[in-house]
């Protein structure tokens, strides 16, 4: 069975986004007028964003609330993404070429609309993407629902739409929901790759590999 058409998460599957995380937390720090301590990244890591703007806005003792602080994230990670971040192998092919045939592409990630369609825009590629749905708005990935109404803008059954993902529960998820699914190995989920393999309709350590059987809507194989 051919599929016809592609969903694809951003970070850590489109883009190498990972490592902007050890820098964003000196660099909004820096940014809010204090200097950063030492290991704040790692002092971060294991809380969420409005966690860790609480815990900064404690220890700097800052005049803000926590959605100004969140505001500021959001305005400088938005400046990184569509400036620094690079693309993972293969990507700058793939997603031309799959858009030339004619088959429907978008984006379902974590991160804000703004930040992925700012990466994409950086490396000529926002044509290609129909659209981009944000967690933020749709719900974790741990829930099925962001998937959904991709496959409903797309108007196709989930059956019919392969998921790129470099993350295992939301392939998990994805796979429970009917797609078919691509793992992608990515360095921040190393660990997970012999199940991702096992789950995943296809598996390639990088995009370079992809050969997946997509074709345009209204056409098979």
């Amino acid at each position: 069975m051919a599929f016809h058409a592609v969903i694809f998460d951003l970070d850590g599957t489109l883009i190498d986004s990972m490592g902007i995380w050890e820098e964003v937390p000196d660099h909004l720090v820096r940014r809010l007028g204090s200097e950063p301590v030492p290991g704040l990244a790692d002092a971060l890591r294991t809380r969420d964003l409005r966690a860790g703007a609480e815990q900064l806005i404690r220890l700097y003792g800052w005049d803000l609330t926590a959605d100004q602080v969140l505001d500021e994230v959001d305005r400088l990670l938005e400046e990184t993404y569509s400036t620094s971040v690079p693309l993972k192998p293969g990507v700058g092919e793939l997603i031309p070429r799959l858009h030339e045939q004619g088959i429907p592409l978008c984006i379902a990630t974590a991160s804000t609309e703004g930040q992925a369609m700012g990466a994409m825009r950086h490396f000529g590629l926002s044509d290609c993407f129909s659209f981009v749905l944000s967690c933020t708005r749709y719900g974790g990935k741990d829930r099925p629902d962001i998937f959904l109404e991709a496959a409903r803008r797309l108007g196709l059954q989930p059956e019919e739409i392969l998921l790129v993902e470099d993350s295992l529960y939301s392939v998990r998820t994805a796979h429970q929901a009917g797609f078919g699914t691509v793992g992608v190995v990515d360095a921040s989920a190393h660990s997970d790759r012999a199940e991702l393999q096992q789950l995943c309709t296809y598996f390639y350590d990088t995009l370079e590999d992809f050969d997946a059987p997509v074709t345009a809507p209204g056409t098979d194989c």
